[in-house]
């Protein structure tokens, strides 16, 4: 979640891939412009086995890929 989607906790979940990676399809904006923005706010947001919502700043992005 963040300044992109007005902080909505579930909008856009993640998918569990192999080998504890997770991955998250962010569609692009109307105009076709990367919907995240330089220097935009985000947090990561895990909900436990106990049903319990964990929000945490979330500062690195790793194999960030833009498909087109």
């Amino acid at each position: 979640m963040g300044d992109f989607n007005n902080w909505n906790k579930f909008e856009l979940p993640l998918k569990k891939l192999d080998f504890g990676k997770w991955e998250i399809e962010l569609p692009p904006k109307d105009n076709g412009e990367c919907r995240v923005d330089h220097m935009s706010k985000l947090k990561l947001v895990i909900k436990g086995p106990d049903g319990q919502i964990h929000e945490r700043f979330f500062f690195i992005f790793h194999n960030f890929t833009i498909h087109f």
